[in-house]
């Protein structure tokens, strides 16, 4: 048997090797510059947005505002002219048109998290933000673009938050919590018109001051004096029984009545002393500390409002907050008079400059359409919410809300990425409303926001003789058409600051024999 020839073999290889047309066909996506500056203005906060007007106005002098265009009587034509927001509204507005399919679809974006008021945790905003976009299209990352700014007591205080819990519930009041601290840190409110606001207890209200009462500085959020001396001493481990007695009586400490102190505590001169030294040494106002601490006011990007039907029917209206929507305009008639008589560089330069001008306004379009788009169908998937309150929160994702409006998930998730929707029940980040589902028994589904708020009513109601264990409580849900794992239950236990079956036993033990 005799094995190939070497001259055929070689033959092969010369073949291969061989110079030679080919015709490939292969598909891939070509970044231009409008696509680029869409993608990241549909991400941005309206405050990230304003600054990048204005940058964009300080060096494109065919961009103007429509305000100054009308003040100087020398506007464009009306195709040039920037969006209206009182036009963009449910009732009077074709969000069907072309321009969603200019910029949507174009990348994957697997996060589907209800994230924080805040924005997103600290780690996000490092990986996901628009410096790494740029990078990836290779665009320089400036020097100053990775220095340490300063980061304001309530950015501080939403990142711990979100770090503690996963409830959304509790993220938002304590994202309305922190917005209500005082200069000195100190939370001022009424809680009774929280609850009938948000439409829960005052259980769950404490649940919310209580994540705020563990983040640092310690004592942030009290609601007085004492409290915020509690609060501190309890972190360094210093809060005894003659601690508390003292606090107490903060008036005698005032007062500088040490002798009836020394009656109250029963402690020794030294012991005394070295209490009222430790308590001298704590921060009566620890937000003083912290640069920007005055209140920071949300301003919504989507305005919402209630309004009623011929037939009696609660409808809501929806629309852009145009305080925060950029008026811009192309001033052709500049163009004209000045690329008659300019260079052939001043010509390259003028042309660059109209094109940039108007893919800035088609993409500030394209934003504030799918601002509204997105947010109409939030507002209609979540009627039940707004009607009767955080019970009746469905369960919904970025994609049921992307394949109903025929957007991609990943535009979705940029549009309700730090945007903001003012409502009867209070301000709110888009995000906040996407939360997980539980099944029910009869084939329906609940929002893992409800089940969590189901769960903290059957604690709440638990008397002494019969507190629940995790399984005791998967059985109650059960009743309740709910079906939940005792793993899924404990884990939004947990996430409601509420102690397992045995610790709340001794502390109804504790209670009953104090009040014995």
């Amino acid at each position: 048997m005799s094995g190939p020839s070497p001259f055929s073999f070689a033959a092969g290889m010369s073949q291969k090797l061989a110079p030679g047309l080919r015709q490939n066909l292969t598909q891939s996506l070509v970044m231009t510059p409008q696509l680029v500056q869409a993608i990241k203005l549909l991400q941005m906060s309206h405050l990230e947005l304003s600054q990048h007007v204005e940058d964009e106005l300080e060096k494109n002098p065919l961009l103007e505002r429509e305000a100054d265009a009308d003040a100087e009587d020398t506007g464009p034509p009306a195709e040039a002219e920037g969006l209206d927001a009182r036009e963009l509204t449910e009732a009077n507005t074709d969000l069907s048109g072309p321009p969603d399919s200019d910029y949507s679809n174009l990348y994957q974006d697997d996060n589907e998290t209800a994230l924080t008021p805040s924005q997103e945790s600290p780690y996000d905003r490092a990986l996901e933000g628009p410096s790494m976009l740029g990078a990836a299209i290779g665009e320089d990352m400036a020097f100053d673009a990775t220095l340490a700014g300063t980061t304001s007591l309530r950015a501080r205080l939403e990142d711990q938050v979100f770090l503690m819990t996963k409830n959304p519930v509790l993220r938002a009041l304590c994202q309305y919590l922190v917005s209500q601290l005082d200069g000195a840190g100190y939370l001022q409110l009424d809680s009774a018109a929280i609850c009938e606001q948000f439409s829960i207890d005052e259980a769950t209200l404490e649940s919310a001051i209580a994540l705020i009462h563990a983040c640092e500085p310690a004592g942030i959020g009290a609601r007085s004096l004492q409290e915020c001396l509690e609060l501190q001493l309890q972190d360094q481990g210093a809060l005894d029984d003659d601690m508390r007695l003292i606090l107490n009586n903060l008036t005698m400490l005032a007062q500088q009545d040490i002798q009836g102190l020394h009656s109250l505590t029963g402690l020794s001169d030294r012991e005394l002393g070295d209490k009222i030294a430790c308590i001298r040494s704590l921060n009566p106002k620890p937000g003083e500390m912290f640069e920007a601490l005055e209140p920071e006011s949300l301003v919504p990007d989507v305005l919402v409002t209630a309004s009623s039907t011929e037939g009696g029917e609660s409808a809501w209206h929806i629309e852009l907050n145009s305080d925060v929507l950029p008026r811009l305009l192309v001033n052709e008639i500049y163009f004209q008079s000045v690329s008659k008589h300019a260079k052939d560089d001043e010509k390259s330069f003028l042309n660059t400059s109209l094109q940039s001008a108007s893919g800035l306004i088609k993409a500030l379009d394209q934003r504030a359409r799918s601002i509204l788009k997105v947010s109409t169908e939030i507002v209609r998937m979540q009627d039940a919410f707004f009607l009767h309150g955080i019970e009746h929160l469905k369960p919904m994702t970025l994609k049921q809300v992307a394949d109903a409006i025929e957007m991609h998930e990943s535009t979705v998730s940029r549009v309700t990425s730090n945007k903001y929707i003012s409502t009867p029940r209070g301000i709110f980040e888009l995000k906040f409303f996407f939360s997980s589902s539980i099944a029910g028994m009869n084939g329906e589904v609940h929002s893992g926001e409800a089940v969590r708020h189901r769960i903290k009513q059957l604690i709440d109601h638990e008397v002494a003789g019969a507190i629940l264990s995790d399984d005791a409580l998967v059985e109650k849900l059960k009743t309740s058409g709910i079906d939940i794992a005792r793993r899924t239950v404990a884990k939004y236990r947990e996430a409601l600051g509420i102690p397992s079956s045995v610790a709340r036993r001794r502390q109804k033990r504790a209670a009953g024999g104090q009040a014995r």
